[in-house]
């Protein structure tokens, strides 16, 4: 009877007096930040004209986002601004300017990637752009 009792008081009071050794507070899994609602306005673009990129940037983690916007090919028209660091809820706009001269009737894509501080990559997202000679 003794050693029932002095089993039950180390199983079941001891480690209330100890502590089950793990005092390290809970830590929350880190989540890639998000690239949203990507449009160009308009997608069809004339020889020397221009379209408006946007995108949202989300970081559920409230971390600032750095951010990539890249296109398939150079040759049918620049970027006015590449890359950037944006905080969580930013709305960004990227002015496309199609060449001005040649023959073109191109599909061009615009990719976005991005990362949170830690390097935690987004899922790379894209939209198309035509460029045609209009005239």
């Amino acid at each position: 009877m003794l050693k029932n009792r002095i089993f039950y008081f180390l199983v079941l009071l001891v480690p209330f007096f100890i502590g089950c050794g793990g005092s390290d507070p809970v830590r929350s899994v880190p989540e890639a930040p998000q690239v949203m609602n990507l449009k160009a306005d308009p997608n069809v673009i004339c020889v020397g004209g221009a379209s408006n990129i946007t995108f949202d940037l989300v970081d559920p983690n409230q971390d600032a986002v750095n951010w990539n916007l890249k296109l398939s090919s150079s040759i049918h028209g620049t970027l006015d601004k590449t890359s950037g660091t944006d905080p969580s809820g930013s709305h960004i706009s990227v002015r496309f300017k199609a060449a001005t001269s040649g023959r073109h009737r191109h599909r061009i894509a615009a990719t976005t990637t991005a990362t949170d501080p830690g390097g935690l990559p987004a899922q790379a997202v894209s939209v198309d752009l035509y460029v045609f000679n209009c005239g």
